[in-house]
């Protein structure tokens, strides 16, 4: 069991709820002006489904993001 954040590739991760434009947006500017993302993405670890972070996952690809902590 692994505790600490790894990076994963945005293109192995599996969202499967909606997002609000308005609050990718928002919080976009945020992760700029902070320089780093505050959270990690929550996933299953075995399917890699989203199961919690889906606006921090939809601000990493806006910002062009290759990878997100999990």
């Amino acid at each position: 069991m692994q505790l600490g954040p790894t990076l994963v590739d945005l293109s192995e991760l599996h969202p499967h709820e909606a997002t609000n434009p308005n609050r990718v947006k928002k919080s976009a500017h945020m992760h700029v002006r902070w320089g780093a993302m505050r959270a990690r993405v929550v996933v299953d670890g075995k399917d890699r489904l989203v199961l919690d972070g889906h606006h921090r996952l939809a601000v990493a690809h806006r910002l062009g993001l290759r990878c997100v902590p999990v």
